[in-house]
């Protein structure tokens, strides 16, 4: 999944991205991630279709959990029990 912003605005909303389909994520736990910097939130899609905001999220962690050969591990070891989280309601 690609994203790219739909506008240019200085303060950055999840409905500031668009998504693309792509090729899913090389993982075996995670669909896929999408960050704000604006809110250092990091948003993780679960394969099991739960969704999980991880909050303030240094940005150089989420660039380390996207290039991290094992996704699920780095987030269990970097971000899992470091980082406050809300479940993500389904609409």
């Amino acid at each position: 999944m690609l994203l790219i912003r739909k506008d240019s605005p200085e303060i950055l909303s999840w409905h500031s991205f668009l998504t693309i389909p792509g090729k899913r994520m090389p993982s075996s736990v995670i669909h896929h991630i999408i960050y704000n910097e604006g809110s250092q939130r990091l948003r993780v899609f679960f394969i099991s279709g739960i969704t999980y905001d991880y909050i303030n999220v240094p940005k150089e962690l989420y660039d380390r959990l996207r290039q991290a050969f094992s996704k699920g591990k780095f987030l269990n070891e970097h971000i899992k029990g470091k980082y406050s989280f809300e479940k993500v309601k389904e609409n």
